[in-house]
């Protein structure tokens, strides 16, 4: 082995020294480079970064810009097809028109034609025309008159009662009693009237205002007299008596109502020799003895009717009846019960009241006899005065008014 001199650990030869150095110098070197490259790679990765990020930021800007501009070419199709539907409407109406004016213009040749055809009358439909204009310019004038009284007339409505909605519906409540009071006077007709009361009751309350509850509470108790009035059944009665006039030629006629035929008494034949003084005696007891007849009855003596009036007895109860069911429609009470009374005493004197059709027409006689064919119809007229003086308390403005006028 050889043995090194224990300096050699402190004193190099210079060709060790040397490459001692080079080697520390290449690794500086070499370490210098890799922390060069350590340093560049994270600067290409930064930057890759934020190229990536440019790109991934211009995408989406892209896409927003792509999406913007997508639903402005969408509003700018439907306006497009907007625009082409209205003209396509505006085709369709052009091309009506143009029609209407072909058509019209059809017309408008028949009608030359016809005038070329009626040349002779030219002057009369001139005159015509010139009439006809001179009414449609009167007819203008006084439509226009009847315009303007018509504004007036509402103007003047207006004054009176107001422009509110509750006034029109207290004015019509009002104009409601009215015709209730009138229908139930005049008429009788008791449905009318409820149903005008009820209508105008119905109005008040519309109104939402409890000032109008007395007269609800009125106008309650009014409709409470009609539906508690018992009315006569006028279209009944006169159909009952309808079917006793049909009745009345199977009345039987009581036994001698209708005498016999009268016929002369007819004398024996004699010859002219055989009549003289002495026959003139026998002649003349002959003839009373015909002529005058001797009854025995425990009952009045009634004339006999002869027997050509016995159409006339019948028809006379017929007209009776008739004037009956006439006075029904009238409502004459008086007239009413005159004409079953004469009718009922023509059955006890006249017709056989033994027979059961005699009986039961008397029946029916009797019990029409006590039907009331005007009753007292109940008063629903406060109701209409208590609304009237409510509203002069409510409003007295556009009423004095109208009174004033």
């Amino acid at each position: 082995m050889t043995t090194q001199d224990p300096t050699q650990g402190t004193h190099r030869n210079p060709a060790t020294a040397s490459r001692s150095t080079s080697t520390q110098t290449t690794g500086s070197s070499r370490q210098a480079t890799a922390t060069a490259g350590g340093r560049t790679s994270g600067l290409a990765f930064i930057l890759a970064i934020l190229a990536i990020l440019a790109v991934a930021g211009g995408l989406l800007w892209g896409y927003r810009y792509q999406a913007v501009l997508t639903q402005e070419i969408t509003a700018l199709n439907t306006r497009v097809g907007g625009a082409l539907e209205q003209q396509q409407r505006l085709q369709q109406a052009l091309q009506e028109a143009t029609d209407t004016l072909r058509t019209q213009a059809s017309a408008a040749g028949q009608q030359s034609d016809l005038l070329k055809e009626q040349r002779h009358a030219v002057d009369e439909a001139r005159n015509t025309f010139a009439q006809l204009e001179q009414r449609m310019a009167e007819d203008r004038r006084l439509l226009q008159e009847r315009e303007a009284e018509l504004s007036a007339a509402l103007a003047d409505v207006r004054d009176r009662v107001g422009r509110s909605g509750t006034r029109w519906m207290l004015v019509e409540a009002e104009h409601l009693l009215r015709v209730a009071n009138q229908q139930l006077a005049l008429a009788g007709n008791t449905e009318t009237a409820l149903a005008a009361l009820e209508l105008a009751d119905e109005r008040l309350r519309d109104t939402r205002q409890p000032g109008w509850t007395s007269v609800r509470e009125q106008i309650a108790r009014d409709i409470e007299k009609l539906r508690s009035f018992e009315a006569p059944d006028r279209d009944a009665l006169s159909t009952k008596l309808g079917r006793l006039i049909d009745q009345v030629p199977g009345l039987p006629l009581a036994p001698g109502t209708v005498g016999p035929e009268r016929t002369l008494p007819v004398p024996g034949e004699r010859t002219s020799g055989e009549r003289g003084w002495q026959t003139l005696f026998s002649d003349i007891w002959a003839a009373l003895r015909d002529s005058v007849r001797v009854r025995d009855r425990d009952q009045p003596v009634r004339a006999m009717l002869p027997p050509e009036h016995e159409f006339f007895l019948y028809e006379n109860l017929k007209l009776n009846l008739a004037a009956a069911r006439l006075a029904i429609s009238r409502a004459d009470q008086s007239m009413f019960r005159t004409h079953l009374g004469s009718t009922a005493k023509w059955l006890a004197d006249y017709f056989d009241p033994n027979a059961s059709a005699t009986d039961s027409f008397a029946q029916a006689i009797n019990d029409l006899l006590s039907v009331d064919i005007r009753p007292r119809r109940p008063d629903i007229s406060l109701s209409l005065t208590r609304l009237q003086t409510r509203l002069g308390q409510a409003d007295l403005g556009p009423r004095q008014g109208a009174k004033a006028q």
